[in-house]
């Protein structure tokens, strides 16, 4: 994917943030970088501060390189382009998202995601991992002034 990106955007970016989010808890497999917001107006939203990590960052689009250095599969890394629009990042395995109280409420997320292998636009699924636990994933963040390639 990371190809794919620089041929469709110009490699203009400022390394704005780099961080390591410890102990993030998977329960369903997988760990989403997404804007706050998109889980906020699902209904069911209930935030599990115990295993999800918010962070404040400027709105905009960013090119994402992440990376995972202990997990069942070895380490593990990837890339895309999250978007934010509310200021806020969350770094969590959606599970930990949606309420537990109506079962129906998680299986609509995963229906309209088809089980996060068609996330919506913007947001960043790490599934590499091979198996539940609790991850430190390393995050940078390259926020891009985009010019599309015309």
């Amino acid at each position: 994917m990371g190809h794919d990106l620089h041929t469709k955007y110009k490699k203009r970016y400022t390394i704005l943030d780099s961080m390591t989010v410890y102990n993030v808890g998977v329960d369903a497999g997988l760990i989403v970088i997404s804007d706050l917001d998109w889980f906020k107006k699902k209904k069911g939203y209930k935030l599990d501060k115990d295993v999800s990590s918010i962070h404040n960052i400027e709105p905009g689009k960013y090119h994402i390189d992440w990376s995972i250095e202990e997990t069942w599969n070895g380490p593990v890394s990837g890339d895309g382009i999250l978007e934010v629009t509310s200021g806020k990042v969350v770094v969590s395995d959606p599970c930990y998202l949606i309420s537990n109280d109506d079962h129906k409420d998680w299986m609509n997320i995963l229906e309209e995601t088809e089980y996060f292998q068609k996330p919506p636009e913007g947001m960043i699924v790490l599934d590499k991992m091979g198996g539940d636990g609790c991850y430190n994933v390393d995050i940078k963040f390259k926020k891009l002034r985009i010019k599309l390639h015309v």
